[in-house]
């Protein structure tokens, strides 16, 4: 009988290690995520963050497309979002949807 090993099914537990607040307005193509953050020099790039949207609605793409106020997915103000993988990090852009700006908690984690 082969030796069964389990690691690659148990969860690996995510550390967060830094954390911002970001504004998020009317910017043409949206406003990214700080990239020294998700990328800091001299160690491995964050795998994932956990963004709370605390006071207006905002529409998000994860490829790299410019979201408008009627293009992405929208969330609203006491919504929590995760995006996971850098890539998915470096390419997501957020706009806010109305003439309010919206303010976000990102925390970011990696293994």
């Amino acid at each position: 009988m082969p030796n069964v090993s389990y690691s690659s099914w148990l969860p690996v537990a995510l550390e967060a290690l830094d954390f911002e607040q970001v504004t998020v307005d009317a910017t043409s193509g949206g406003v990214g995520l700080t990239s020294s953050k998700y990328a800091p020099a001299g160690t491995p790039p964050m795998n994932q963050v956990r963004i709370s949207v605390d006071t207006a609605s905002i529409k998000i793409t994860e490829d790299g497309t410019a979201p408008t106020a009627s293009l992405g997915d929208t969330f609203d103000a006491g919504d929590i979002l995760m995006v996971s993988g850098v890539n998915s990090l470096r390419k997501l852009r957020m706009i806010r949807t109305s003439g309010t700006s919206a303010v976000l908690n990102v925390t970011y984690y990696r293994q």
